[in-house]
């Protein structure tokens, strides 16, 4: 009986010395041990990693350490994984974790890496996070979602892709290319880095980390005196003093073109001649990685038109004063935000100079004026804070009107911001909803004027097209060209805005990127008023600068 008791016993520990140990930390359980990958590894700084887990999902954290942590940890069947599924190689530049496909196995690989460091992630069907700054990336999967959490301040040029799925944003996007509810390209800051996501069945989501204290990198930009102290990234809901906010300033001693002219010739009775008018040209000038170059002066600049240089006689700097009109959307399908838009725009009050002026108009059937030109930051303010809002959407009168009331403000540098999701009734239903002007004439008139347009997309789709269904994803389609063909046309920026809490955000770049602008402005030598085409082209005699500016105009 005894030697029969002892060999139980044996049998009964078997298991346990046969199991292996190297590479596994255990954990009790109530019925069973749970085995778990786990090694470290010395990397440095900016170098490569590739992971691919076919067999669950990639949770990956950047950090400041020049180390490499890596854990494998079975989710669901524990039974079927082992030690040498998980292929682990690390050199002093490049870092590989490859996991394959395994029936009946989910394994989880979380990950630290120091930050800026290249990443290639993929899987198949599970989730993919990566939160941090990482260098370049690309990211693939083909049902899993994408979770991205990045500092507000974070660099990139982005492609993201979800065929099949959303994508949604908290960073402000800069739009560039391809934009709709399944893709974007674009740009996150002042780019750089290569950002590209893509899922053929998942969602993408873009989240913004909580701020770390650091002071705002739009401020670090912001050509502003030494003696300016940083600014903290604000919380959401709070409303920025103006000495703590950037600023457009301005100097009001700077030459500003004056508008074309009409005058009488003395010699020729009753009849009236034009001068040749002057065309006023706004140009945005950023080096090779996005920061702006507000040194230039009126020597760097040659101008263009078909071809032939003209002479430039009239230079504005970026301090110059700016006429800003904010343009609201407070239609039905805003109405229940209208308390998140008054606070994101009253916070924009506050990002302007002293010696801009802004006016505040909101539509919805009808463009109404909120407030007019004025510096008066306390009734900019109670203007906002008395919007109401409800109704259709005459998106396409209500940008003629504000453009009309924008030209009328003489000799300064002008610009409009409009918060819109760009679907004017019209679109579905021109029968039921005429406009007074077409998107077509609309987009010929901001052809013709040198007032800067700056859309904000706020993305109504999913409210207004699944859960109410009162538009189609047609209409949304044909709206997000036309927000973007307004701002090409007019050397603007498309900015994205997901949620109506990202609007501060946006606004926020849309302040920095109003103090890279310089005006300039000259006469054709060209004087036929033929009604053609007449192409601009802008050149800055600097090596390196990248240069946006209004495309043309009609000469009529």
């Amino acid at each position: 009986m005894k030697n029969r008791s002892a060999s139980l016993i044996a049998l009964a520990l078997l298991p346990l010395l046969l199991w292996p140990s190297g590479g596994f930390s255990r954990q009790s359980g109530r019925h069973a041990t749970v085995p778990i990958v786990e090694k470290a590894f010395d990397f440095p700084m900016g170098g490569k990693a590739r992971v691919e887990n076919l067999s669950g999902g990639i949770q990956l954290q950047t950090w400041s350490r020049s180390r490499i942590e890596v854990e494998a940890r079975p989710m669901s069947g524990a039974r079927a994984f082992r030690a040498s599924l998980v292929s682990l190689n690390a050199s002093s530049e490049a870092f590989t974790c490859v996991i394959p496909a395994i029936p009946q196995l989910r394994l989880n690989v979380r990950l630290r890496v120091p930050d800026g460091t290249i990443l290639e992630l993929k899987s198949a069907d599970g989730p993919i996070e990566l939160s941090g700054e990482p260098g370049a990336t690309t990211i693939e999967t083909i049902s899993g979602n994408i979770t991205l959490r990045l500092p507000a301040s974070f660099d990139a040029e982005i492609v993201l892709l979800a065929p099949q799925g959303a994508i949604q944003s908290e960073l402000p996007i800069l739009v560039k290319g391809k934009f709709d509810a399944h893709a974007i390209e674009g740009r996150l800051g002042r780019g750089g880095r290569s950002l590209m996501a893509k899922t053929m069945r998942g969602d993408i989501r873009l989240l913004a980390l909580p701020p770390t204290g650091s002071p705002s990198p739009s401020l670090a930009r912001a050509e502003s005196p030494p003696s300016t102290p940083p600014r903290e990234w604000p919380d959401r809901e709070e409303s920025p003093s103006p000495r703590s906010r950037p600023s457009l300033r301005t100097d009001p001693h700077e030459e500003s073109p004056p508008p074309p002219r009409r005058t009488r010739a003395e010699d020729s009775g009753d009849v009236i001649t034009l001068e040749a008018p002057l065309v006023n040209v706004n140009v945005s000038v950023t080096d090779e990685y996005g920061r702006a170059v507000s040194d230039l002066q009126k020597q760097d600049f040659v101008i263009y038109e078909d071809g032939v240089e003209q002479p430039i006689t009239h230079f504005s700097p970026v301090t110059a004063p700016f006429d800003l009109a904010l343009l609201l959307d407070v239609s039905g399908s805003t109405e229940s935000k209208l308390g998140v838009i008054r606070r994101a725009a009253q916070a924009f009050v506050d990002m302007i100079g002293p010696e801009d002026r802004m006016a505040v108009f909101a539509f919805a059937r009808r463009v109404y004026e909120i407030a007019p030109f004025t510096n008066n930051r306390f009734l900019l303010k109670q203007s906002i804070q008395a919007i109401r809002g409800g109704g259709g959407t005459a998106f396409y009168d209500a940008l003629w009107r504000v453009l009309t009331e924008v030209e009328r403000q003489p000799g300064r540098r002008k610009a409009i911001v409009v918060m819109t999701d760009g679907v004017d009734n019209s679109i579905r239903q021109p029968w039921l909803f005429p406009t007074e002007h077409t998107f077509e004439e609309l987009l010929a008139r901001v052809q013709e004027s040198d007032v800067l347009i700056y859309p904000i997309y706020l993305d109504t789709e999913y409210e207004m097209v699944v859960r109410q269904r009162r538009e189609s994803p047609m209409s949304y389609a044909v709206a997000r060209r036309q927000l973007l063909a307004l701002a090409e046309n007019s050397a603007g920026t498309l900015y994205r805005a997901d949620t109506v809490e990202d609007l501060e955000g946006v606004y926020h770049r849309i302040a920095d990127e109003l103090r890279t602008i310089y005006s300039l402005a000259y006469s054709p030598s060209n004087t036929v008023r033929d009604g053609k085409w007449r192409t601009i082209r802008v050149k800055v005699l600097r090596p390196g600068v990248r240069v946006k500016a209004r495309r043309g105009y009609y000469a009529r």
